[in-house]
C-alpha cells in the first residue's frame, strides 16, 4: 500500500501486532490533515463567520445521560457460539434477507421480508432475536449458531479525577461542546445567532 510505504498512515501499535481500525498519521499524513483543517477553518470561521470552540476529549456521564447517549448509543450484537466473534445483529439479518429477496419468492413472503427490512432500525433486542431465529441466521464466516442479541454501548467509559469516582466517556461526538456552551457562545457573540 503506497500510503503506508510513504508513511501517510501506518497501523497503530504494529510492533505488537496492531489493532484493526487504529492508525497513526506519519509526517506527510499529518501535513495533509493539517492542511485540510486549515482550509476548513478558513472557510467556516473566516468566510461563514462561525465560532470555533474546542472541548475536552472526556465528557462527564451526566452530560451524555441528558443527551440520551448512555441509553441509546448502542448497537445490538450477537456472538458466534463457536468462536465468540461478535457481529452486528441487524447487519446479519439484513444480509440474509437481501439474499432471500434476490431469489424468486411468492408475493406474501416478499412483502413480509421487505417489511422487516423497512423496520430493521426500530427492532429491539427481543424482536430482533425473534427475527434472527425465524430466518435461521447463522454466523457469516463459520455458519455456527449465534447468541441472542445483546446491547453494546459504543462509547468508551473512563474515570475522571485522581480517585476515579466521577464516571465519564471519551466523547462520542464533537458536537456536545457546542450544545453545553451555547449560552456562553451567544453572550460572546453579542447575543446574535
Amino acid at each position: 500500500n503506497a500510503l503506508e510505504r510513504r508513511m501517510f498512515i501506518t497501523q497503530s501499535f504494529s510492533i505488537y501486532g496492531g489493532t484493526a481500525g487504529l492508525f497513526d498519521y506519519g509526517p506527510p499524513g499529518c501535513a495533509v490533515k493539517s492542511n485540510i483543517q486549515d482550509f476548513w477553518k478558513r472557510h467556516f470561521i473566516l468566510e461563514e463567520n462561525m465560532l470555533e470552540i474546542e472541548g475536552p476529549a472526556v465528557t462527564p456521564a451526566p452530560v451524555l445521560k441528558a443527551s440520551g447517549h448512555v441509553e441509546r448509543f448502542t448497537d445490538l450484537m450477537v456472538k458466534d457460539a463457536g468462536n465468540g466473534e461478535c457481529h452486528r445483529a441487524d447487519h446479519l439479518l439484513e444480509d440474509v434477507l437481501k439474499k432471500m429477496l434476490a431469489n424468486p419468492l411468492d408475493g406474501g413472503k416478499r412483502k413480509e421480508i421487505e417489511n422487516v427490512l423497512a423496520r430493521l432500525d426500530e427492532l429491539g433486542a427481543q424482536e430482533l432475536g425473534a427475527q434472527l431465529k425465524k430466518y435461521e441466521v447463522k454466523a457469516p464466516d463459520t455458519n455456527n449458531e449465534i447468541s441472542d442479541p445483546f446491547p453494546f454501548n459504543l462509547m468508551f467509559a473512563t474515570s475522571i479525577g485522581p480517585r476515579g469516582d466521577v464516571q465519564g466517556y471519551l466523547r462520542p461526538e464533537t458536537a456536545q461542546g457546542i450544545f453545553v456552551n451555547f449560552p456562553q457562545l451567544l453572550y460572546y457573540n453579542g447575543n446574535k445567532l
